[in-house]
């Protein structure tokens, strides 16, 4: 394992990197994010660091990547929305464009000044959609726009850093459904729970491979730290269950019934296509995190569930 002086997060004021940054703080870590903002509130203890990867023109953040121990990218304008042709380029430059951006400058910079790891994210929108298959690292891409995203935003990061891999380490994460109070699925589905009308939705027969919020910002670091970590690995909890399961299971936490099912017809006439990411679900396992020793603190939906609304304000 390494130790890690210095991260730096490209979308870390977001749902997933706020996490990652917390922890890495709480270890004694100085983190930099890279925001477009420069009035944003950042996690506490994180300094910030203005870039656009639109616009490559005046680079001062490459200051701070240069001799960082740790890159992480987990940019990503929201896939729960409506896919417009808008709408699908703003998804995929957002995660991208990133890549190619951040990878470019690792190429640029000399052997000793290059982060030891870049660790990116992807999804486990890469395998596609299926009802029944369980998947793990070992299957191929699926066919849908998600899977052929995912495919490409995990390319630009391998194939970006290929020439630099002898010095840098390139490991991307396949995340699921993130389950957290701030942000990600359970923050559309609990204020509805607290007013008595939650449950699951759509058909609630399609899997959901869940991942607590302490848990993948753990997975994140975890990759920076184990000089073993390479390649792609679903950063999913190994029990995967059903929609309905895990409305129950919010329902149950929140001493709230789990009775009113949100119709399939509702989210198309909200996302459209888009609505096939909570739709249409996949069971997805951690293999290759299990093969590396990595224990997960929430495996059980109910454990997570309970950690979540323990940490709200009813």
């Amino acid at each position: 394992m390494s130790a890690l002086s210095k991260v730096v997060i490209a979308g870390g004021s977001g749902f997933i990197g706020r996490e990652i940054t917390k922890q890495l703080v709480e270890e004694g870590t100085q983190v930099t994010i890279l925001t477009r903002s420069k009035s944003s509130t950042l996690p506490a203890g994180a300094r910030r660091s203005v870039w656009d990867y639109r616009r490559e023109s005046g680079t001062p953040w490459i200051d701070d990547v240069r001799g960082a121990d740790a890159v992480m990218n987990v940019c990503g304008y929201p896939v729960v929305s409506r896919w417009s042709a808008a709408g699908k380029r703003m998804i995929e430059e957002s995660r991208i464009q990133s890549t190619e951006v951040l990878t470019r400058a690792i190429r640029g910079l000399g052997k000793e000044e290059r982060p030891r790891v870049y660790v990116g994210g992807s999804a486990v929108g890469y395998y596609g959609m299926h009802e029944s298959k369980v998947f793990d690292e070992g299957d191929t891409v699926g066919e849908d726009f998600l899977a052929r995203l995912c495919e490409r935003w995990e390319s630009a990061a391998t194939e970006g850093l290929k020439e630099v891999e002898d010095t840098t380490r390139v490991v991307v994460v396949r995340t699921g459904v993130v389950l957290g109070k701030d942000g990600g699925a359970l923050a559309r589905m609990i204020p509805a729970f607290k007013l008595f009308v939650g449950g699951p939705v759509g058909s609630g027969r399609q899997m959901v491979s869940w991942v607590h919020i302490e848990d993948i910002a753990r997975v994140f670091i975890e990759a920076a730290k184990n000089e073993t970590m390479r390649g792609a690995y679903n950063g999913t909890a190994p029990g995967a269950v059903s929609m309905a399961v895990m409305a129950r299971s919010l329902g149950k936490a929140m001493s709230r019934p789990s009775l009113f099912a949100v119709p399939g017809v509702v989210l198309q006439a909200a996302f459209g296509e888009g609505s096939c990411v909570v739709l249409q679900g996949k069971h997805v396992r951690p293999t290759r995190l299990a093969e590396s020793g990595f224990l997960f603190r929430y495996e059980r939906i109910d454990d997570a569930m309970e950690a979540v609304v323990g940490s709200m304000d009813m």
